[in-house]
């Protein structure tokens, strides 16, 4: 952690030499999360933890450099620790030229949608937690042209970074999730009509063959600040996701019969394509975005059962509201839909193949969390002498193709200078009868409440 900062402070003073701004900002908090459902052995349902989070960003008269460094210590049984970098990235300054080069991470708005959605297509997400997961930007080469109305961003690179999720142990045969969020896969099965016990074996391929994959990916938007803009993105690059096959057999050797199961690792990769188009201005923002994934099937011996995906297009108007114009807490309120083709099974899924396969569903978890939803969202200071120091936060998500929603609420008090305290509440609720397996439906149990304190600095 301290090299890390260490680094980033020393990157920010190289960069301001000549003239430069200048801007650094840090957080240290501790929060608690209490999940709603019946405790087990199995599973935990309080979690406290330490989070730590550093942005810098400066622009000198030669090199511009910005930085984000995120650590998070959890205490559950047994404790285990997150580390993250979304963002570094050291380039030529905007005021040395139009034309930037740079190298490294750099956050980018490659899709709305995407981003908005938090679908994780473009750029790699930090699923430890699934309602709310961070991005994490591209690594690579960076190329980026900014003339009037008109900017360009490219990026390549030999190194591709998966998404991460929440963190497993494989022991016994079993594999089980650290957080609420992650499924662990079943234990047993029935065979011939019988409880058959089943164990996992995860076979990991050297790390070369998962990082050493190009990225590419470009951009055109054309458009100031305010009034009516028009972009458009390409990107080829390794799904953020690793796919899964699997081989399985009986075991009649052993003391009871059990059924045996190797996991494999896959990386494959996808075509994406954006186009979008809005207006923004004081008062509000409109957007129009389609984004479009076409998947290209990696080879697999015969032997293997694999998740399979197909071609899949979505679209997503979105109307946003400024209440207090250019001010730096104006209340905003927005209204978001999603609209997705593709996949049989849900968004960009397909059924299984291979000897275990059904032909009809898939054992795998998918990859699009909704099918068709509506996002309403919510921000403001509350009315009295305390607005200025009170905010209320408010998202409802509401999966019409698998009628579930997800109900958010935050309140934040900013106590005394940089001191933040915060309390909220998330809710899941499912209403199909047969359970299904989307996102909403698998997750419904983790109702939770979380409080927390952040001294800003």
């Amino acid at each position: 952690m301290l090299r890390c900062r260490n680094f980033l402070q020393l990157a920010l003073v190289f960069a301001s030499l000549g003239v430069a701004d200048l801007w650094a900002a840090g957080s240290l908090g501790v929060d608690s999360t209490s999940y709603l459902f019946a405790p087990d052995i199995k599973r935990e349902t309080q979690f406290k933890s330490v989070q730590a989070r550093w942005d810098g960003a400066s622009a000198g008269s030669i090199f511009e450099v910005k930085g984000r460094f995120e650590g998070i210590a959890m205490a559950p049984k047994p404790s285990f620790d997150f580390v993250d970098v979304p963002e570094l990235y050291v380039g030529t300054s905007p005021k040395l030229s139009r034309l930037q080069i740079g190298v490294g991470r750099r956050l980018e708005t490659w899709s709305a949608l995407d981003d908005s959605w938090r679908l994780g297509l473009w750029q790699p997400r930090f699923r430890w937690d699934y309602l709310d997961p961070p991005a994490s930007a591209l690594v690579g080469g960076n190329v980026i042209i900014q003339d009037g109305f008109v900017r360009f961003v490219a990026l390549a690179s030999p190194v591709y970074i998966p998404e991460r999720g929440v963190p497993v142990t494989v022991r016994d045969g079993r594999i089980t999730p650290s957080l609420p969020w992650g499924s662990a896969p079943s234990t047993e099965v029935m065979l011939f009509q019988t409880a058959t016990q089943v164990r996992y074996n995860v076979v990991m391929p050297n790390l070369e063959k998962v990082i050493l994959n190009p990225v590419y990916s470009a951009k055109l938007r054309l458009g100031k600040e305010t009034g009516p803009w028009i972009s458009g993105s390409y990107g080829y690059k390794p799904i953020n996701q690793i796919l899964w096959g699997y081989e399985a057999y009986l075991d009649l050797n052993a003391p009871e019969p059990e059924a045996n199961v190797t996991l494999h690792p896959r990386v494959a990769y996808h075509q994406l394509l954006a186009a979008e188009t809005g207006y923004s201005s004081r008062a509000f923002d409109f957007s129009l975005s389609m984004l479009q994934e076409k998947p290209d099937r990696d080879l697999t011996p015969g032997t293997w059962t694999t998740q399979e995906l197909t071609e899949t297009l979505s679209v997503s108007p979105t109307l946003a509201f400024r209440f207090g114009g250019w001010a730096p807490d104006p209340a905003t309120i927005s209204l978001s839909f999603l609209r997705e083709w593709g996949g049989s099974i849900s968004g960009g899924q397909a059924p299984d193949k291979g000897p275990m396969a059904s032909g009809m569903d898939s054992v795998f978890e998918g990859r699009y969390p909704y099918q068709n939803a509506w996002k309403l969202g919510a921000k403001t200071a509350l009315p009295g002498s305390l607005g200025r120091r009170l905010s209320w936060d408010f998202n409802l998500t509401y999966d019409v193709g698998h009628s579930g929603t997800i109900v958010s609420h935050l309140l934040s008090f900013r106590a005394y200078r940089g001191l933040e305290l915060r309390a909220g509440a998330d809710f899941l609720s499912s209403f199909r009868a047969d359970g299904g397996t989307d996102f909403i439906s698998q997750y419904r149990t983790n109702d939770r409440i979380h409080m927390g304190i952040t001294y800003v600095f």
